[in-house]
């Protein structure tokens, strides 16, 4: 009996021995395959050795950035999330998946858990850098938002050799814009206009020159217009305008904005412009107000819009708004408006209910061309019916 047990002893103990070593081999084969960047066979051990080892998180671990490296994000990122159930506050996963998600090109998604990852780890410096890298590639032109990030990390580490941002290389300042805008009404009348833009910006100073022609019923109008935007401070916004049409009239406008970012997520804007029409000598002033929240790739927002026509007649409508900002290069944007709007005609003033539904997008062909294109439905009362697309071009140089 005791010889029997003996033996059964040493077969057990060569069977797990050898077990062992073929597990570890697989590790071991692992290592070799992915030293020499052959991940596909990296993963192949690297299943192998978890199939025996289930509770080896560092090795689960390895084997989600094999799985990255090797172009397989989406698993990547399942596998950190499995990862993540159990380990939620694991900086180095956060910061991995995070990375992952940036060659996703979600840069929006990325950075939020950055954020989060340095509330649960203030000093990580990996984090602080990769977010840096982030807002740079995702506000390319925004230099409040990258300047004060830069100054929280050069403050944070001051040690290190960090460098500044550089607007000069990447911002493109200018632009040629070219628009065509096609308005079909249901009592069988077509509108048109094609438009031309030209901007530029310099240093807190933006102007843009435009030229527009117009054919609405029986008129037919040119437009070239000016309009400078001035910033000073970076939330407050002061624009002026004028424009003469083919009849030689003058709309001259002023135009003074303010707005509050929190954390590039929550924004409330409002603004108010005066607009004098010198061929119908009529003043039009009108208030916006608008409240909006960034979250992740979305940005819902509602507007409340008060015009008066010669300080007398007072017309409200409300716009709701929903963007889609797509790895901060494409936009979609859909909308809804609802309310009053004041028309001058026959020297007298008409208030129409009007109804307006729209769906606008923004292309970025690459770091040069975009393609712009919008969709509208607007019943204005019961005078009439439209539909319209528009479609262009952006040229940034």
């Amino acid at each position: 009996m005791k010889l029997y047990f003996a033996t059964l002893w040493i077969v057990t103990l060569a069977i797990v021995t050898s077990s062992n070593a073929q597990s570890n081999d697989s590790l071991n084969r692992a290592w070799t395959e992915i030293n020499n960047k052959n991940f596909s066979a990296a993963q192949v051990h690297l299943f192998e050795y978890i199939q025996s080892h289930p509770n080896e998180i560092e090795t689960k671990f390895l084997y989600a950035r094999v799985l990255a490296w090797d172009g397989q994000h989406t698993k990547a990122i399942n596998q950190l999330d499995h990862l993540l159930n159990s380990h939620p506050k694991s900086t180095d996963f956060l910061l991995f998946k995070a990375r992952v998600m940036s060659w996703q090109e979600k840069n929006t998604q990325a950075i939020e858990i950055l954020d989060s990852i340095r509330q649960i780890s203030p000093d990580y410096y990996d984090a602080w850098q990769l977010e840096y890298t982030l807002l740079r590639r995702q506000y390319p032109n925004n230099k409040s938002i990258v300047t004060k990030f830069y100054s929280k990390f050069a403050e944070k580490f001051p040690d290190r050799n960090i460098s500044k941002p550089n607007f000069t290389a990447n911002q493109k300042n200018r632009f040629i814009q070219s628009t065509y805008h096609f308005e079909n009404l249901d009592n069988g009348n077509n509108w048109n206009s094609f438009s031309f833009i030209f901007g530029n910006q310099w240093k807190k100073i933006q102007y843009t020159i435009s030229a527009e022609t117009t054919s609405r019923f029986e008129l037919n109008d040119q437009q070239l217009g000016l309009n400078i935007l001035f910033r000073k401070p970076s939330n407050l916004w002061l624009s002026s305008g004028i424009s003469t049409s083919s009849q030689s009239v003058l709309f001259p406008s002023i135009s003074l904005f303010g707005q509050i970012n929190y954390k590039n997520r929550y924004e409330i804007l409002s603004s108010y412009k005066f607009h004098h029409k010198s061929y119908e000598n009529s003043t039009v002033a009108s208030n916006r107000l608008a409240f909006s929240k960034r979250w992740k790739n979305l940005e819902p927002k509602i507007l409340f819009f008060i015009t008066s026509l010669d300080y007398n007649d007072v017309a409200l409508s409300t716009s709701a708004q929903i963007t889609y900002y797509h790895n901060g290069q494409h936009t979609i944007r859909a909308s809804i408006t609802k309310g009053n709007e004041l028309e001058y005609l026959d020297d007298s003033t008409i208030l129409y209910d009007i109804t307006n539904f729209s769906i606008d997008g923004k292309y970025r062909i690459n770091s040069t061309w975009s393609a712009i294109i919008a969709f509208s439905h607007h019943i204005q009362g019961t005078a009439y019916t439209k539909n319209g697309i528009l479609s262009g071009l952006q040229f940034r140089f």
